[in-house]
C-alpha cells in the first residue's frame, strides 16, 4: 500500500488551513489502515521553529505514524495552456505518494504546461489542483474531481463555489475557470480564458 502525503503552506510563519488537512489526515488512515488515533499536525507544528517570512511547501509523508517530512521555500506557479487529457479508468480518491497514473497522463501535455483530466466525458482536475468554471454567474466545481482538496473544501465552506458535474461539452457556455491547490490560491480576479483549453 502507497504511503500518503499533505502538502502544507506555511506562510510567513502560519500553516494555513490546518483544519482541513488533519481532517483529510483522519479520514485517510482510519479508511486505509484503520486507525482512528490522530496524528496531530497541529502538535507537529507547534513543535517547530518556522520561517517568519515568506511561503514555504511542508510535505508531511505518512502512514500508520508520519515518515518524512520535506520542506522548501515555494513559488507560486503560473500556469498557461491546459491539455484536456482523457482516462475513464483512473481513480485517486486518496492522496497517495504513488502518482504513477496522473503523472503518465501529464505526460501527454505536449506544448501546454498542465493537463485537464477528463473521465467518461466529464471535467474532474488537473495533475495538481481542483478546478472552478464561471459561468457568468457563479464560479461552479467538478462534482466528479479526483481528489477532494483542501483549498477546495474550504471554498466550498465558504460558499464561494458550488458543486455541479461539468461535460466537455459545457465548457463551451463558461467564461473563464481557475485553478487551486493548498498551495496556490484561486485566482477569481484574474482567472484564465477558456480559449486556454486545447484540445
Amino acid at each position: 500500500m502507497s504511503l500518503l502525503f499533505e502538502s502544507i503552506h506555511v506562510f510567513n510563519g502560519y500553516p494555513l488551513r490546518l483544519e482541513f488537512h488533519q481532517k483529510r489526515m483522519d479520514i485517510s488512515r482510519k479508511s486505509i489502515f484503520g486507525i482512528s488515533n490522530p496524528l496531530s499536525l497541529f502538535d507537529f507544528f507547534n513543535k517547530r521553529e518556522l520561517p517568519k517570512q515568506g511561503s514555504y511547501k511542508y510535505r508531511i509523508i505518512y502512514g500508520d505514524k508520519i515518515e518524512h517530512i520535506e520542506s522548501e521555500k515555494y513559488t507560486v506557479k503560473q500556469l498557461q495552456k491546459f491539455k484536456i487529457v482523457e482516462d475513464n479508468m483512473i481513480e485517486y480518491p486518496f492522496k497517495f505518494l504513488n502518482r504513477e497514473n496522473i503523472n503518465s497522463l501529464y505526460e501527454k501535455k505536449g506544448e501546454c504546461s498542465e493537463i485537464i483530466i477528463v473521465k467518461n466525458g466529464e471535467i474532474t482536475d488537473t495533475s495538481i489542483a481542483n478546478l472552478a468554471f464561471f459561468d457568468g454567474e457563479k464560479w461552479l466545481s467538478p462534482q466528479t474531481s479526483l481528489l477532494q482538496g483542501t483549498y477546495r473544501e474550504f471554498l466550498l465552506k465558504n460558499k464561494q463555489i458550488k458543486l455541479q458535474k461539468i461535460f466537455v461539452s459545457d465548457l463551451q457556455k463558461m467564461k473563464c475557470f481557475t485553478y487551486f491547490n493548498a498551495m496556490n490560491d484561486a485566482n477569481f480576479n484574474e482567472p484564465c480564458l477558456v480559449k486556454n483549453i486545447v484540445f
